[in-house]
């Protein structure tokens, strides 16, 4: 009966050590995972606020973008009236220039030298014209 209790005893040993390394392993998983857990919940934290700032900026950039659009928008306009006004200049100018210019061929045309002459120096000898 002795090796009966002896084996009895080693196989209680045994089984110990096997229960004490499990638990040691599990305690040691559960800790990792608490610790891995810890480090998602900063990551996520620190994402968080990166995402804010990210956020803050664009809107800071949007309110900036758009007083620039509207600054700009103003600017073209005016820009578009004033070249409008010289294109309406340019266009009533050369109108006026087109105008002048008939008038001086159409008084050219009928004002010839040789009428001019004639008045001037009178019909020519001879007769011939």
């Amino acid at each position: 009966m002795g090796n009966v209790n002896k084996s009895d005893e080693m196989f209680k040993t045994f089984v110990a050590q096997v229960a004490g390394q499990a638990t040691a392993i599990f305690l040691q998983a559960k800790a990792e995972k608490q610790e891995i857990t810890q480090q998602a919940f900063e990551v996520h934290d620190d994402l968080r606020l990166e995402i804010e700032d990210y956020e803050q900026n664009l809107r800071q950039i949007e309110v900036r973008y758009n007083q620039l659009i509207e600054k700009h928008s103003q600017e073209i306009l005016r820009l578009d009236a004033e070249a409008k006004k010289y294109k309406k200049f340019w266009h009533d100018t050369l109108k006026a220039n087109k105008e002048l210019t008939k008038e001086r061929n159409d008084l050219l045309d009928r004002l010839s030298l040789d009428d001019l002459a004639d008045e001037i120096m009178g019909p020519p000898k001879g007769g011939k014209k």
